[in-house]
């Protein structure tokens, strides 16, 4: 079983595969995800 960490990093990877945006604010945004976690993943 993954961890949350796990989940977020791929839920980030996949994003910026999928949407071409490495954006922290936007990713943050269509993610719902802090920044500051965006942040620690990249």
């Amino acid at each position: 079983m993954a961890n949350l960490e796990d989940l977020d990093t791929r839920r980030v990877a996949f994003h910026i595969l999928e949407e071409h945006d490495r954006g922290v604010e936007s990713i943050s945004q269509s993610l719902d995800m802090r920044e500051m976690r965006v942040r620690s993943i990249l």
